[in-house]
């Protein structure tokens, strides 16, 4: 079944062409990624097919039914004071209002006027019994705990539920849109950048989400990791149409090479052939074979030509230069600690960096990644000693850019070496894609990429041999980041940085710090090895506390199991009513626990005791009627 279709979509703004002949297809079960540079035209392919935008050309077709969730990379900024859970409830109204009307005709049950007339209770019983099959079809009895899942899963605590919107920050907003438009499972949901402001436990939280996900989705992501986990097809758009490749994004680049060379081959093939018809013609045009040389030129004339291979798009030319080596010892930093009013960073922890290494530090938002890197970098002081071996130059990548002076042009703030001729800075900058006017520009004005590549020029110009680098990959596209790294891996010194991009971390990582609780942890590899050993350690505890578990004795069958007797008194029938009502509603109370939706099993075994006991109370409601007629 196909849940989207677009045909021949074109879109332009003024004389600018963004795209031409789009035409592409989403089916049910895709999780599709959108991949393409910066600047191609992916965020507003996207809003042509939400309706945010019109289309010059070309349609849009949902399927039958299908309901879109839509995230924008910028979303509108949530205000006022309701509170953060009964926003998100909003979107659950429908069930609100059911859950309601079953109250109400659980009350009507209960009425004498009703239950002494067997013709009212008939009617009433048929009304509660369709609402309740509603209700349980459309998931009434987990939603409270789906909820709070994803809330926590995006980095909402419990204390966060009740907070008015107005006290959030824009990127928890944004996450906040994101949990809103996750939990009713629409058909098919459209991401623009979802992982923005997550942190790693937030994004592989998501990754699973997704991934387990029965609708389809399509997705634009800079998060190559991220796509590799989700996407099972990879659409790369590009000025003149769109690419379709079945698998992840590794398994597009390698089918993408693939293709490019096979197209190549064709085409210097045809070129030879054409090359060769050519010469004929020349040659016997005008002689004895001018009727052969007509032929072949008719039809050289109606041969269908293959364009020319486009040349890859330009790229940064990154490169990092070492002036001089170092010793064994690169960095030996003790007893590091920072605390600030109220709350410990972290404390007691230690440091060293050999000669040779690359050492990713991870850890969630706000456990003092960024802190430690100033530290290190001198920007701030805290408690501890950092000593730096012979011969250490150290050049800092700050994730907000603060070391740009806005109000310089690119030019005045690479400019910085009065030895520089105007010739050389302007080179060193076309290395990282500024060229032209572009070098007037105010740092004030440039995009938040652009701003990465500025600061990434600067960087190379301080020819250091230990590089510490804070989130050096946002706001790059994929190619930039892939320049990036080839760079990084041809880097002579050492690198400590800190990055949620996993995909940066498997490429570069000789070792991974994880900055949990205030302490360090280290993990001697790259980012799956991290995984691999996070998860053996989880393992190796669970088996030691089930095996320490006390075992518990089994128990002969409750009484309830056994065949109920026909005799059965009214008022025990009553009493077992209530029994089982006070049931439900724990059962429902531990729906709604925080906890519970972290373990899909005791959901699972939650709902089923639910719709067990009410089957038990429809069978009670059926006995207490036939009793009272």
């Amino acid at each position: 079944m196909i849940v989207l279709q677009c045909n021949n979509l074109t879109k332009s703004y003024g004389a600018d062409n963004i795209f031409e002949n789009v035409s592409f297809a989403v089916r049910q079960g895709d999780k599709a990624g959108l991949v393409g540079p910066n600047g191609v035209g992916k965020s507003t392919l996207i809003k042509v097919i939400v309706g945010d935008e019109l289309v010059d050309k070309g349609v849009v077709t949902l399927g039958k039914g299908v309901r879109v969730g839509y995230l924008p990379q910028s979303t509108s900024m949530l205000e006022g004071e309701k509170p953060l859970m009964d926003y998100v409830l909003e979107e659950y109204s429908d069930l609100l209002r059911l859950r309601q009307e079953i109250k109400k005709y659980q009350k009507k049950m209960a009425l004498p006027e009703v239950y002494n007339d067997s013709k009212k209770l008939e009617m009433v019983m048929g009304s509660y019994s369709s609402f309740v099959e509603l209700y349980e079809r459309e998931g009434g009895y987990s939603f409270e705990s789906k909820i709070r899942g994803v809330l926590i899963g995006l980095g909402f605590g419990e204390e966060d539920f009740n907070r008015n919107l107005s006290t959030f920050s824009g990127g928890q907003k944004t996450r906040i849109s994101l949990a809103r438009i996750l939990i009713r499972n629409p058909e098919l949901l459209i991401l623009d950048e979802p992982t923005n402001y997550l942190d790693l436990k937030a994004v592989e939280w998501l990754e699973g989400y997704l991934a387990n996900y029965t609708g389809a989705i399509l997705l634009v992501s800079h998060d190559r990791y991220f796509l590799d986990q989700v996407t099972n097809v990879t659409f790369e758009l590009k000025g003149s149409g769109i690419e379709s490749y079945p698998g992840n994004y590794s398994r597009y680049l390698i089918l993408k090479e693939q293709r490019q060379e096979s197209y190549k081959r064709e085409y210097a093939k045809q070129q030879d052939y054409i090359q060769h018809q050519e010469e004929y013609i020349r040659k016997y045009k005008a002689g004895i074979k001018s009727k052969q040389a007509r032929g072949r030129q008719s039809i050289l004339n109606r041969l269908e030509r293959l364009d020319k291979p486009e040349e890859y798009n330009k790229r940064a030319a990154i490169e990092f230069r070492v002036e001089t080596g170092t010793g064994e010892k690169v960095l030996e930093a003790t007893n590091l600690s920072m605390e600030y009013p109220g709350k410990l960073l972290f404390k007691g922890i230690d440091i060293n960096i050999w000669k040779g290494e690359k050492v990713a530090l991870i850890g969630d938002n706000g456990t003092g990644k960024t802190t430690l890197l100033k530290m290190l970098a001198g920007k701030i002081s805290g408690m501890g000693e950092i000593r730096f071996g012979s011969r250490v130059k150290t050049a800092y990548f700050t994730q907000e850019h603060e070391d740009l002076n806005l109000e310089n042009t690119v030019l005045e703030e690479l400019w910085l070496d009065p030895k520089m001729t105007a010739n050389e800075v302007r080179s060193v900058l076309g290395r990282f894609l500024f060229s032209g006017d572009s070098v007037e520009k105010r740092a004030g004005s440039l995009s938040g990429g652009e701003r990465s590549r500025l600061m990434l020029a600067k960087l190379f110009l301080q020819n250091a041999n230990l590089l510490i680098l804070d989130e050096p990959t946002n706001h790059l596209d994929i190619d930039t980041r892939e320049v990036l790294e080839d760079a990084l891996l041809e880097f002579q010194g050492n690198l400590f940085f800190v990055s949620h991009d996993r995909y940066f971390i498997n490429k570069l990582a000789t070792r991974v710090m994880e900055l949990e609780d205030g302490k360090i942890h280290e993990y001697l590899g790259d980012f799956d090895y991290y995984k691999w050993k996070k998860r053996e350690i989880q393992l190796d505890e669970e088996a030691r506390l089930e095996k320490n578990k006390p075992l518990i004795k089994k128990t002969s069958k409750s009484k309830q199991d056994k065949p109920r007797d026909k005799a059965i008194p009214l008022a025990e029938i009553e009493m077992e009513i209530e029994v089982l009502e006070e049931k439900l509603t724990e059962l429902g109370e531990k729906l709604g626990d925080t906890n519970l939706y972290n373990n899909p099993q005791e959901v699972k075994r939650c709902t089923e005791e639910y719709k067990k006991i009410e089957e038990e109370l429809a069978e009670l409601y059926a006995q207490w009627e036939a009793r009272i007629e």
